[in-house]
């Protein structure tokens, strides 16, 4: 009874502050590994895929710090020495306007889908009908 549409493939990366000197040549695994992390607190989130690659792996992150709202972490990260790991399209974003540096996670990640759904009551409704397209149109825009 649902319905979908593929708003944008996305991809993971790093986030650390620009003055970081343990990512001041760029992230490697081991970097990766040693450096504390910031994460949201994903239960309700798809994110665990991402949680998921690194267990297989055999990744287990320092925890230094665990946010309620995924898009608090850039504002966490300037200015401590923590990394993240966040949406390509969520760093390029705040790296506008924070002092954020944008790096490759350093395993191999494919990218996902971001998917709009909707249930089949709403499928015809004209009010949610613009809405979606409303929704698709800022996606492709960007």
């Amino acid at each position: 009874g649902f319905h979908q549409r593929i708003l944008v493939k996305e991809q993971y990366v790093c986030i650390a502050c620009r003055d970081n000197p343990r990512f001041r040549s760029g992230i490697t695994l081991d970097r990766y590994r040693a450096a504390p992390h910031a994460i949201a607190d994903n239960s309700g989130m798809a994110h665990w895929i991402f949680d998921r690659a690194l267990d297989l792996h055999g990744i287990k992150r320092k925890i230094g710090l665990i946010v309620p709202e995924f898009l608090a972490l850039p504002f966490v990260i300037h200015g401590s020495n923590m990394v993240a790991t966040v949406p390509r399209r969520v760093a390029e974003r705040f790296a506008q306007v924070l002092p954020i540096k944008i790096m490759p996670v350093p395993i191999k990640l494919d990218s996902y889908d971001v998917l709009l759904l909707w249930h089949e009551r709403a499928h015809e409704d004209a009010g949610n009908r613009w809405l979606r397209q409303t929704i698709a149109a800022l996606f492709h825009s960007t």
